[in-house]
């Protein structure tokens, strides 16, 4: 018989969490972190990218910040209003809005529903695919390849969505196709 050589079993406790097996655990955990940050991303940058058509400050109604109520006023039609305590507001003083610079796109809310809802189009699909994939080129190269196109694709966002609304749109499908397929074999 051939000898075998005895399996260490009192690991200490530097030695378990930096073995070679924890070493890929951490480093597929900051892959997943930034997975993440780049999925809910889109949401924060909608703000600063488009604008909606027909929206100019002052067209809303006057919230009454106390009760979260509409107030008497429905309409702003002065820079001073008076909320139900009779304090006098300075509504000027409280607006965020720059009107020096127009943002890049105009798009509609319903545009915006379609692009948040893009990822998740391609999520759904994903375990489908990644698992015939991983049968034919193995758990390492999907991992890989997702990772690369994904980064692929997060690059490219902003000069195709300058290109054609749609191309933003299709690049969150192919986004949501690379990053479930770490979630499936992780």
């Amino acid at each position: 018989m051939a000898s075998e050589t005895p399996r260490k079993t009192n690991w200490t406790f530097v030695e378990k969490f930096t073995s070679c097996r924890w070493a890929l655990a951490y480093m597929l955990f900051v892959l997943r972190m930034f997975q993440t940050a780049l999925r809910q991303s889109i949401g924060m940058a909608l703000v600063c990218m488009a604008e909606r058509p027909g929206l100019e400050p002052g067209d809303g109604p006057v919230y009454n910040a106390s009760v979260g109520e509409p107030s008497d006023v429905s309409r702003a039609t002065s820079d001073v209003l008076v909320d139900r305590n009779q304090t006098m507001l300075n509504i000027s003083s409280f607006s965020t809005v720059d009107n020096s610079h127009r943002r890049e796109f105009v798009w509609d809310a319903t545009f915006e529903g379609v692009v948040l809802s893009s990822y998740y189009y391609g999520y759904m699909v994903t375990p489908l695919i990644s698992s015939y994939t991983e049968r034919l080129v193995g758990a390492k190269w999907l991992v890989a390849s997702c990772l690369g196109v994904g980064a692929v694709v997060n690059l490219f966002t902003p000069e195709l969505t300058r290109a054609n609304k749609y191309l933003l749109v299709a690049l969150r499908v192919v986004a949501g196709t690379t990053n479930v397929s770490l979630v499936v074999y992780i």
